[in-house]
């Protein structure tokens, strides 16, 4: 498995949710034009006690935010691509 490290911007989709020992997972849109057929929806989780406590608590669907982690690309073509956060900024 490949792993990228980025910075990107985009807006939650849908509400975060806790996933499997303490963290907490999210959909991330990424629209690089106001066209909405070019936004791409980015699967992330993170297990940083810190954000994972603000994602739970204090942000909602729509919300703009900068995250920075790993993007791991699929060693197979029907794996998932998810983008491990390590640094999140409430824009």
């Amino acid at each position: 498995m490949d792993t990228i490290q980025l910075t990107i911007d985009g807006y939650l989709d849908t509400e975060p949710v806790p996933g499997p020992r303490d963290t907490a997972r999210f959909r991330l849109i990424l629209s690089p034009t106001d066209d909405t057929a070019q936004e791409t929806v980015l699967h992330c989780i993170t297990g940083d006690p810190r954000i994972v406590h603000v994602l739970l608590t204090e942000l909602r669907s729509g919300d703009l935010l900068r995250i920075t982690g790993l993007l791991t690309l699929p060693a197979r073509a029907t794996g998932a691509v998810q983008l491990y956060v390590d640094e999140l900024e409430v824009l």
